[in-house]
């Protein structure tokens, strides 16, 4: 096996373990465990696109040989179920949590919990047991997985954030699973398609969306400090 795709396998848990360490001088010990757990419920989701993709590799579909497919693998079975998966512990498990308290949160939480996916999603991936349509790992994969499950999950954690705000729950927390979905599997189909030319534009235009959402929670997260110290 190529030595690059095995170098790739430590990136997404390297980078957790670094966000980890610094985050522990800030947070207290209760906090700092919901995200270390977040990161380990990240790990193990990864059972529903295995899943599926067992299911429809069994069936006789996984051999990529039609467009229908190929959009069926990349927003279905890498996109929906991928996301799926991230949404229930956010949603489920952190949310609820009294120290969630909105969309810069949702964003930290959500980084967390994707790179605990991205650990165990691109070891199987780079070692032939979640790829798709191909008898080896596209090498793209492998070292955009880690950064591309961080944007997904910016975009699912401030969405659901804004849940925490009382910003219509239903609603956000839908936007931020369907979106997510639509962009992980758009990622999925460019990288299935060898279409570079698309995943760069895609990639630029995510990018955007992502430093805007990132602000977006930044300063929200200003104005509560701001609002707080005025308090009488």
């Amino acid at each position: 096996m190529n030595i690059l795709y095995i170098l790739s396998i430590p990136i997404p848990p390297v980078l957790a373990i670094i966000i980890l360490y610094y985050l522990k001088k800030y947070y207290d010990h209760e906090r700092y465990r919901l995200l270390f757990k977040s990161f380990l419920l990240g790990m193990v989701i990864v059972v529903f696109p295995l899943v599926a993709h067992l299911i429809i590799d069994y069936l006789g579909y996984s051999d990529l040989k039609s467009l229908r497919r190929v959009l069926f693998y990349s927003f279905i079975v890498a996109g929906f179920f991928g996301e799926f998966g991230k949404f229930l512990v956010l949603r489920y498990y952190v949310y609820p949590k009294e120290s969630f308290d909105g969309p810069s949160d949702g964003i930290l939480f959500g980084i967390i919990i994707a790179l605990g996916y991205a650990t165990i999603e691109n070891t199987l991936y780079v070692f032939g047991l979640m790829d798709a349509g191909t008898s080896n790992p596209i090498i793209a994969h492998a070292y955009t997985a880690a950064p591309a499950n961080i944007f997904f999950a910016i975009t699912m954690g401030f969405f659901v954030g804004m849940a925490k705000l009382g910003h219509n729950v239903f609603l956000n927390s839908t936007a931020g699973l369907l979106t997510t979905a639509f962009f992980h599997g758009l990622y999925d189909f460019c990288l299935l398609t060898r279409d570079y030319k698309l995943l760069s534009v895609f990639a630029f235009g995510f990018m955007f969306l992502v430093v805007l959402l990132l602000w977006k929670a930044a300063k929200g997260k200003i104005e509560d400090r701001r609002t707080q110290i005025n308090k009488p």
